[in-house]
């Protein structure tokens, strides 16, 4: 009787993780060492300045090596939002910043995602120059927030005709542990960080100035499952050590024509977009905080389904603009509409601006118009709009952030170029590259 049970339990658990047929199919995905399909990708190492609100979150760290030259400290975030709500709930900020921070990221305020009990999520990282003249790097592998049982890294010395890309592929990437919390309990986990001179890096030694340094999570995990008949490779990459629905990026590909580097070449998917298996869609509804398994859901996909991406009706919406006039997707069909999600607070944002005004005034006859989304502060953007005699019309979401929410923009500028059908054409078009696609349209 009890091997009965043991072998049904088996024979459920390997149905789900090797499902060829239904709704669900839940994916066992294998943490790889490297970039592999989605290129090199990272961030500066910054320091935090003093003046800044998150310095005092920031945790204590023992055993700095602070008789380096042109030193350099900072603390790379695994899991910066739950950085922020422990530091919120141990009174490091207060509640109208914290609550500020998530309208800003269009965050919702919740404290059962979180754990109120402290996760060592941060991983302390130092670098500088030793009286030899070396460039040591400092990183706190085991976790425990004292670099002095940290053996220094040395960092080669980069010469000036040396190209980062050139460098990168050389450079051994450091393993580091860290704390996240599962929703249940908090766990450990490694991540593989690869740290060298940035791509902006002077290579120099000019005194107080700390040296420039690049990060990037050398990892990412690979996954398949079957689907009538066909088997699929799917490709994840979290953009942070804690594996997150919303901070992931996919790529997906039938086995059969599984090359990395025309993968590479691929446009990498958000986690929230259709996934496209031969004729089949899936969306991701569950990935565990480890990475270790995937769970995605087939979706009934129409011509008249809604959705983020290129090849989907754009969401409809209703509002009224900054001037009081009623506005809506739907019944500006029958003409080219560019969704600019945007700020006067965001420097890129505000660079699109001359050239966006050249492209309205050029096609804003031709049946094109611009909708501006803002979120933003209801003075600062009349402000710059009137400045900069913008004419095309603009929806504030200051406070209530529907259409932010619905189109889940986590990102600024972000724009969906719609045709007269309601489809998404294209999504994140500057105004260079909406100036070439507009000229092809209208061309006649």
């Amino acid at each position: 009787m009890r091997f009965t049970k043991i072998f049904f339990l088996l024979f459920v658990i390997s149905s789900l993780l090797h499902a060829t047929e239904g709704d669900t199919v839940v994916v066992n995905m294998k943490k790889i060492t490297g970039f592999g399909p989605f290129g090199v990708s990272g961030s500066p190492l910054r320091e935090t300045p003093d003046d800044n609100p998150w310095h005092s979150t920031e945790p204590v760290i023992k055993g700095l090596p602070d008789s380096l030259r042109n030193f350099l400290f900072t603390i790379f975030h695994t899991d910066f939002k739950q950085h922020a709500f422990q530091s919120y709930i141990e009174g490091k900020l207060s509640k109208e910043y914290y609550f500020a921070v998530l309208e800003d990221w269009v965050d919702k305020y919740e404290p059962d995602k979180y754990s109120k009990r402290f996760v060592k999520e941060a991983i302390a990282i130092a670098a500088g120059y030793d009286k030899k003249g070396n460039l040591l790097l400092f990183v706190d592998k085991n976790n425990n927030f004292d670099l002095s049982d940290d053996n220094p890294i040395i960092i080669s010395p980069k010469s000036k005709s040396e190209q980062f890309f050139e460098r990168i592929k050389n450079i051994k990437p450091v393993e580091a542990t860290f704390e996240y919390y599962d929703g249940k309990q908090i766990k450990k986990s490694k991540i593989s960080l690869l740290i060298d001179y940035g791509p902006d890096a002077y290579g120099g030694k000019k005194e107080g100035s700390p040296i420039k340094l690049f990060v990037g999570i050398d990892q990412y995990f690979k996954g398949n499952f079957v689907f009538n008949n066909v088997t699929y490779n799917i490709y994840i990459r979290n953009k942070k050590g804690k594996t997150e629905k919303g901070y992931i990026e996919i790529k997906l590909c039938d086995s059969k024509n599984d090359n990395l580097t025309e993968l590479s070449e691929m446009e990498s998917q958000s986690s929230d977009q259709f996934l496209k298996a031969g004729n089949n869609y899936f969306k991701i509804a569950n990935i565990t905080p480890g990475g270790k398994y995937l769970t995605l859901v087939r979706q009934n996909v129409t011509s008249e389904t809604q959705g983020t991406q290129p090849g989907f009706k754009a969401m409809d919406f209703n509002a009224k603009t900054v001037s009081g006039n009623p506005i809506s997707l739907k019944d500006l069909r029958g003409k080219y509409v560019y969704l600019d999600f945007w700020g006067s607070w965001c420097m890129p944002c505000r660079e699109e601006i001359p050239g966006l005004k050249k492209l309205f005034e050029d096609y804003k006859d031709k049946s094109f118009i611009i909708i501006g989304i803002a979120n933003d502060r209801a003075e600062k953007l009349k402000k710059f709009v009137k400045e900069n005699n913008i004419s095309w019309p603009q929806i504030l979401e200051e406070k209530d952030k529907k259409i932010i929410y619905k189109y889940k923009i986590s990102g600024y500028p972000t724009t969906f170029l719609i045709n007269p059908a309601g489809t998404i054409l294209y999504k994140n078009l500057r105004f260079k590259e909406l100036g070439d696609k507009l000229a092809k349209i209208f061309k006649n």
